[in-house]
């Protein structure tokens, strides 16, 4: 009886180790999976609700939220998902602008010029 006990203990154990392990496998593959948008002409939440309804049109978008005070738009992808120009295509349809990183910084030295 005791030696049932202790393998039993044992098989536990492992099978809460994996668990944990597999959890937080989990909860990487969603960070590597998480994407943020640079978007201009937000303004408002109805200019939220304009780009996060197009973008939940497309397939494999999950946890979707635009914020016009960040001026980005974050999602998960799915395994299967829309392509990057589907996205790009569906926020400007949506009356937005996906501003990309170097236009980001072209932008911000050509603010530093003029003043």
């Amino acid at each position: 009886m005791k030696l049932m006990t202790i393998l039993f203990a044992v098989l536990f154990a492992s099978s809460s180790a994996f668990a944990l392990d597999h959890h937080g496998d989990e909860k990487e593959k969603k960070k590597d999976r998480e994407k943020v948008l640079n978007v201009s002409g937000m303004m408002c939440g109805n200019c939220e609700n304009a780009v996060s309804t197009k973008l939940k049109e497309l397939k494999g978008l999950k946890d979707i939220r635009a914020s016009h005070e960040e001026n980005k738009v974050k999602f998960v992808l799915a395994d299967e998902h829309a392509t990057d120009d589907e996205i790009v295509k569906a926020i400007k349809e949506a009356g937005f602008e996906v501003i990309k990183d170097e236009d980001k910084k072209e932008r911000k030295k050509k603010r530093d010029r003029e003043y």
